[in-house]
């Protein structure tokens, strides 16, 4: 989508428009949101001249009005739609856009009694809601009291605050708000209470039945004198005796004399209305239920904070929230979306579905971003357009092209799409996917590729899914965090009660109800809240009246009773067996572990009594809680006993491999030190290699734990400990944590030293100098090296000798002694050749051209070398060498035919280029691309790099690059059979004046190559048209096309 030139874009989505309010806290504007084509309002709380003056506490409080405002869900309040701190800083939200709007004073006027009523009770309602989410909003006034079709909106929070953090002990509260609606213990400087918001509603009702306010607003002084001392006349107030003393308990100036709350109020002008008005709507009823505050996720919340923290330093990760349908998962993920976006991050929503699947469909709102904000080459925005169809950001350019490209590259593009928006962007992206268990493989796919990604990105990726209908998701995507929501606990549910119900929530009997019928699932909890809403005839009246026995037939816990009992007492022993291997049955485990017993049988007894269940094809307790009641019956001596039974039944069914984390969970609880070491230690392993670093720290820690000279010989144990330590300081360096290696790697040092262990001091010398050589400290990386190298050829290792040699050469290098560094990597190489090895020569750059590839082994050394370097020019942020090392890596690549990596480390390298403004870079890595799309047959796409390539040449007039882009171009038409297209092209750079000495052979040699393939009257002709056309004709004709 074509944005204006002179427009101005807020969080790289809004383009302000007019401005269409001020107030004390910020100015909004209509503003046209480029995502969704939609308008909306922008409200720009401070002005960038303010931004000096948001210190922390300020800024700590505004965080908590923009989670508050995310969170309303009311029908009488204006929804916020999106919110955010913008490229400067400043904070921002967006609202519905409300047209044609009125104030309720302007609403009311010359309208009946009933309308006027109808808008107080709506105010009053809303006031209700925000009240009871702890939300006080001090500015009430007609101006933040609209009607839109015949329905009042609540809107501009900006001096909301919250009651936690409002006491009569605040004495820097200060006045705020309108002083003409103002309650008059707030003038004499007493904190704001829910109170003194009717106060304004009182203020307000008065203007709409007499048309005025109660006091003349000329003058100050008196305004504030007759807001402390003065009654309103409510005689002169069209209205009834019980209206008017409705009114007049609103104003009354001692607070302790108001209504105490929104809902009381509700119900004394319920009473004073002779005419029935609707008080508690489905709509208004669900805003309770569905937005209450949320409760019982404080550590699953706590997690995903941390995460969005470690995201937002580059260290993102990705998770799978898993749970049975109506747990929460989608109201944790609102909680996330809410955190993020006051974080400063980009929140990106994908949803999955059942009916009528497309391609992508899940990821289909992301990439809707990669059209407004992804840094889109032709083919990509041609891919995008075909995915999203409906996407307003995107012109329907180049979809043909698009449309040639085979499953397996749409997929890596997508991928690539996506990772260069997110680097780009140079803020922490959050993209949340909701029901990934309906999702078909290739989204599957993408968010695995993705979540390989994660930790090198400030990304936080999340999706979730009912782990009943596709347990196997975690399996499938073992690069993201599996986080299980249980239900609701009775502590979590009384909370929740309270912020659906109020004070009658808090009521033990409706406590008790929810509980006994709910078990903690929060859907379950709210059918429940709205059954007896119904026959209570609203919220209000839940408690009040006597609640029924049951609403579901029975509670869980009266189920885990009833259905344990009725199973025959000789298969408990069985059952409890059961509990021990876990939530799921592992029937093949059972019957090695209990082959005297009829498993089948049991199994249809367990079935029949509704304790186990079939769940696509797999047998598992119906409810944790079942598990749970069996596992709190076992007495501890038998459990240990259980635990063993199943440790050596899975090492006798399985390999230990893939159950060792199970294997060390079992012997632990059996209390066998050793074993529990040797499986924690595989687990470790296991979740190292497969890039869970995180979990094979803690698994480290906890084989460390276990090594004790108890269990060993002491120098036997302590060499095991140096082992370990170097293993979970290699899961600390996959994510950086380069501090927490460098002391594990020390410490081994110091006991390799202690005990005389010749090869543990080498290898944490090794290490040592690895860690020292990524953070940039060359010469302290070199002792380290050499000190290794001395004992590593001492104990005569020839295979760790290449190795130290080959880090030896590689610091040479960054230190710019190039003629060692070729001369290691020599040495290395000879030695590998000898042993056999894979280690060898690998260093070179753009600029050591005396080293250079011969052999296709050595180019995989080469590239290993080149990896290597790219770790620690990373850490140095040189945005200039990493981008000349990955196009590099992606020309090896293509010298190699691994194409994929090709296009990867190309893109990557263009990434830097264009955000250095390397012009001659980015034409370069277009360039090659191109080769790369022409070796694939992907000739649409390798057009559309090369002119990609050539216009940004052309408008830099970069003559060289130009011609290079020609003559490919000039290939391309050969590969495509175009011989006489491309035989003009030749012509014309052949007769160009200013075309490049270095070209000259090339261009000559690829004329003959063309006319001996063409007739000799064709190629005439052809030659003849590209003699006479100019390098400016020439360039319209291509970059017209």
């Amino acid at each position: 989508m074509q944005v204006s030139r002179n427009a101005q874009l807020i969080g790289k989505r809004y383009e302000l428009g007019d401005r269409i309010g001020v107030g004390g806290m910020g100015a909004v504007y209509r503003a046209h949101d480029l995502l969704t084509g939609q308008y909306v309002a922008l409200k720009r709380v401070i002005s960038e001249g303010d931004l000096g003056d948001m210190n922390e506490s300020f800024r700590l409080a505004l965080t908590q009005e923009f989670k508050l405002m995310a969170s309303f869900h009311h029908p009488y309040i204006i929804e916020v739609i999106d919110y955010g701190f913008d490229e400067s800083r400043l904070p921002y939200y967006t609202m519905e856009l409300l047209e044609n709007t009125q104030t309720i004073i302007e609403a009311t006027h010359n309208k009946p009694i009933i309308t006027k009523l109808t808008y107080l009770l709506q105010l009053l309602q809303a006031l209700m809601y925000l009240h009871r989410r702890g939300v006080l909003h001090r500015d009430l006034k007609p101006a933040n009291v609209l009607v839109v079709d015949n329905r009042v909106h609540v809107l501009d929070f900006g001096l909301s605050i919250m009651r936690d953090r409002t006491s009569t002990t605040d004495n820097n509260q200060g006045v705020a708000g309108t002083v003409a609606y103002l309650a008059p213990e707030v003038l004499k400087g007493s904190p704001a209470t829910e109170v003194s918001d009717l106060y304004a509603v009182g203020i307000i009702a008065y203007e709409m039945f007499k048309g005025e306010h109660p006091f003349p607003q000329t003058d100050i002084g008196t305004l504030i004198n007759n807001v402390l001392f003065k009654v309103p006349d409510i005689s002169q107030l069209d209205v009834n005796y019980d209206i008017g003393a409705f009114i007049e308990r609103l104003l009354m100036k001692d607070p302790d004399d108001r209504f105490a709350n929104a809902g009381e109020a509700i119900n004394a002008l319920k009473y004073a209305i002779d005419e029935p008005i609707e008080l508690d709507s489905s709509a208004t009823r669900d805003s309770f239920l569905l937005a209450a505050r949320l409760v019982g996720r404080d550590k699953e919340l706590g997690q995903l904070a941390l995460a969005l923290a470690d995201a937002t330093e580059g260290k993102g990760s990705a998770w799978l929230i898993g749970g049975e349908s109506g747990v929460g998962k989608s109201r944790l993920i609102d909680e996330l979306r809410t955190l993020a976006l006051v974080d400063g991050a980009l929140a990106m929503r994908g949803q999955s579905n059942i009916e009528g699947r497309a391609p992508y469909q899940l990821w289909r709102n992301i990439f809707r971003w990669l059209g407004l904000i992804g840094e889109l080459d032709a083919i990509d925005a041609g891919l995008i357009k075909l995915l999203v169809p409906d996407i307003v950001s995107l012109p329907p350019y180049h979809l043909e092209a698009a449309s040639e490209l085979e499953s397996t590259k749409v997929q890596s593009r997508l991928l690539d799409a996506l990772e260069r928006m997110i680097r780009s962007l140079g803020r922490p992206v959050v993209i949340m996917l909701e029901d990934l268990h309906w999702a078909s493989s290739e989204n599957i796919s993408l968010f695995a590729s993705l979540s390989q990604l994660a930790n090198q990105l400030p990304l936080l990726l999340i999706a979730s899914f009912r782990d009943d209908e596709r347990p196997d998701l975690p399996t499938l995507l073992p690069n993201a965090t599996h986080l299980k929501l249980n239900r609701l606990t009775e502590m979590h549910i009384a909370e929740l009660s309270q912020a659906m119900l109020g004070e009658a929530g808090t009521k033990a009997q409706v406590v008790h109800l929810l509980q006994r019928e709910t078990e903690g699932n929060v859907f379950f909890l709210i059918e429940v809240v709205r059954v007896l809403a119904e026959e209570a005839g609203n919220l209000e009246e839940i408690g009040r009246t006597t609640l029924p026995q049951s609403v579901f037939a029975g509670g869980i816990q009266q189920v885990i009773r009833r259905r344990l009992d009725n199973l025959p007492a000789d298969m408990h022993d069985t059952l409890a067996l059961v509990a021990v291997i876990g939530r799921e049955v592992d029937v093949a485990l059972l019957r090695v572990i209990m082959p005297m017993v009829d498993i089948d049988n049991f199994l249809n007894e367990c079935a029949n009594a509704a304790i186990l269940e079939v769940v696509d094809g797999e047998w598992r307790f119906t409810h944790d809680k079942l598990r749970d009641g069996v596992l709190e019956r076992i007495p501890k001596r038998d459990l240990i006993q259980l635990h063993r039974q199943v440790a050596e039944g899975l090492e006798k069914l399985y390999g230990i491999t893939e159950n060792a984390a199970k294997l060390a969970y079992h012997w632990g609880i059996v209390g066998d030190p050793i074993k529990e070491e040797y499986y924690t230690t595989l687990a470790g392993e296991q979740a190292l290699r497969s890039g869970a670093y995180q979990e094979a720290v803690l698994f480290f820690e906890r084989a460390l734990k276990l090594i004790t000279p108890k269990t060993q010989a002491i120098k036997e144990s302590e060499l095991r400990r140096v082992y370990l330590q170097h293993r979970k300081a290699d899961a600390y360096l996959g994510f950086g944590a380069y501090t927490q290696a460098r002391q594990l790697y020390q410490e081994s040092l110091q006991i390799a030293e202690k005990f005389e262990l010749p090869e543990g001091i080498a290898s944490s010398l090794f290490a040592l100098g690895n860690v020292e050589h990524v953070r940039g400290l060359y010469e302290a990386a070199r002792k380290f090296y050499q000190r290794s190298l001395e004992i590593y050829q001492q104990l005569d290792k020839p295979s760790e000798v290449v190795k130290v040699l080959n880090s030896l050469g590689s610091v040479a290098y960054d230190m710019g002694d190039d003629k060692l560094a070729k001369d290691l990597y020599q040495q290395s190489l000879n030695l590998s050749r000898e042993v056999g090895g894979q280690w060898g020569m690998a260093g070179t750059s753009g600029k050591l051209d005396t080293v250079t590839v011969k052999r296709i082994d050595e180019a995989h050394l080469k590239r290993r070398e080149l990896i290597d370097r790219l770790m620690h020019a990373s850490q140095s942020e040189d945005k200039t060498h990493v981008a000349k090392i990955y196009e590099e890596l992606g020309q090896l690549s293509y010298d190699l035919g691994e194409y994929d990596e090709a296009i990867q480390a190309l893109n990557k390298a263009q990434i830097d280029y264009k955000a250095m403004g390397d012009h001659a870079g980015i034409i370069n890595t277009y360039q090659q691309l191109g080769k790369v799309f022409m070796e694939q047959r992907n000739y649409g796409v390798a057009h559309a790099n090369f002119i990609m390539g050539l216009k940004i040449a052309n408008d830099n007039d970069l003559t060289d690059k130009i011609f290079a882009m020609l003559i490919h171009l000039a290939r391309l038409h050969v590969a495509q059979t175009r011989l006489t297209d491309a035989l003009q092209l030749v012509s014309f750079m052949a007769h160009a004046p200013n075309l490049p000495d270095v070209m000259e052979d090339e261009v000559e040699q690829f004329t003959f190559d063309l006319q001996a393939r063409i007739p000799e009257d064709i190629a005439q002709a052809s030659w003849e048209q590209g003699k006479q056309k100019s390098q400016d004709t020439i360039l319209l004709d291509i970059l017209g096309e």
